[in-house]
């Protein structure tokens, strides 16, 4: 985690709030949830903790790239469980000598 970049996020949202949530704030909402989705598997920087709505990006963006890393484990048992149905149909993978045939071996 890069701790450089929090840390310019939390500089950016506390700007953001002394002048009464400019465009700066939305800024530092997205690089927090763009943040959070990078480093998908680490804990919540301590730089966002004590900001309610940094935190929820942060959190935003790890249940973005949990969501997408799960949908791309469904697809790839999809294709798995396609594959050996298909190979379970195929007469040359069905021989006498258990191998699988050529096209699917």
């Amino acid at each position: 985690m890069n701790i450089q970049q929090a840390l310019d996020i939390r500089i950016d949202y506390a700007i953001a709030k002394v002048n009464h949530w400019s465009s700066l704030g939305l800024f530092a909402l997205k690089e927090a949830n763009e943040f959070g989705y990078v480093n998908y598997s680490s804990p919540v920087p301590n730089l966002f903790i004590d900001e309610p709505d940094l935190k929820q990006a942060f959190l935003g963006g790890q249940r973005s790239a949990a969501l997408e890393i799960a949908e791309q484990a469904y697809n790839d048992a999809i294709d798995w469980v396609e594959e050996l149905a298909e190979m379970n149909a195929c007469s040359g993978c069905n021989n006498l000598h258990g191998h699988p045939c050529p096209h699917h071996g």
